[in-house]
């Protein structure tokens, strides 16, 4: 596996701004899909991106919001919550704005790790109105969880709030529908003709 050999070269360049710093931590984030089935990969780019930060902090640079992001969407991507959640923590302690895409970002990515997470937190940290792309995290997190009732109560919040369902919404809901009748009703409701749908529908 080359990665490793990349990610060391990158981390072994010089980096003399807070803008070089942020192109090196979406080099090792770049490199996160072809590491997540290896343990020993995966611990390369999350101890790679957590140097990275420390080392900006240390020279006095600032870490942006975006390079907070870029941490805690790639661990997400490599299922360790417990990462998640330290580089969170930093986020927040760094006084970085945690809201509505930062949470849905974290509730996405226990989601995939099968971790339970603190509601109330989360809500405590975003303000209405709320993008379509929070509502469908929280979704994406009840429906790991198998709380279809939750599921379904965020769905109705979402049409209530006058916002339109996008297509990651419908994939949702026809990816959790367990009966014909419930997809076939999904199916009707959804915009279609549309490709994304219908290919979710066939593969479901």
């Amino acid at each position: 596996m080359m990665y490793p050999k990349m990610i060391r070269k990158v981390l072994a360049t010089r980096h003399d701004s807070s803008e070089e710093y942020c192109v090196a931590l979406k080099l090792l984030a770049s490199y996160a899909e072809g590491c997540k089935d290896s343990f020993v990969a995966s611990n390369t780019v999350i101890q790679g991106m957590t140097g990275l930060v420390h080392d900006m902090k240390s020279k006095g640079y600032e870490v942006p919001s975006d390079g907070y992001t870029t941490m805690i969407e790639t661990f997400g991507k490599l299922q360790r919550a417990e990462e998640v959640e330290k580089a969170y923590r930093m986020m927040k302690e760094d006084n970085k704005n945690v809201g509505a895409r930062v949470q849905g970002m974290r509730l996405v990515a226990m989601a995939r790790a099968r971790v339970a997470v603190d509601l109330t937190d989360v809500m405590k940290e975003v303000k209405p109105p709320l993008p379509v792309v929070f509502y469908n995290s929280l979704m994406t997190y009840h429906a790991a969880w198998n709380d279809m009732d939750a599921f379904k109560a965020v769905f109705r919040e979402l049409r209530e709030s006058g916002l339109t369902p996008d297509i990651q919404t419908w994939t949702l809901l026809i990816k959790t529908a367990t009966t014909e009748t419930g997809l076939q009703k999904i199916m009707s409701r959804a915009p279609t003709p549309h490709p994304h749908v219908l290919y979710s529908a066939a593969i479901t």
